[in-house]
């Protein structure tokens, strides 16, 4: 490729990127992801630990709970969270008048 294509080339992404503000869209995508791998660690680990090492009543009916629900797609459940925390930012934003979860 000539040096003219690549600045043409460099040109139109670097205006992509401002326009579109990817950078903002990225950091929102690493907030999220990180606060819901933060809970589910924190949450998952005792929880499978009281599992897998203690019987008292309810066990056998909660394992067969958390294995049925291996069986629904995640899709099913990834938008509503999203539509939740987007709820709740928006309350955040009229309580507090500054976003929360969401930057842009």
């Amino acid at each position: 490729m000539d040096s003219t294509k690549r600045i043409l080339l460099s040109k139109t992404l670097l205006m992509h990127g401002q326009v579109q503000k990817m950078g903002d869209y990225m950091l929102n995508s690493v907030i999220v992801t990180a606060l819901a791998l933060i809970i589910l660690v924190a949450v998952a680990i005792p929880a499978a630990y009281v599992l897998a090492r203690f019987k008292f009543p309810g066990s056998k009916l909660i394992n067969t709970l958390l294995k049925g629900g291996l069986f629904i797609n995640v899709n099913y459940i990834v938008v509503p969270i999203f539509l939740m925390l987007l709820d709740w930012d928006k309350g955040l934003k009229i309580i507090w008048n500054r976003k929360w979860l969401l930057l842009k």
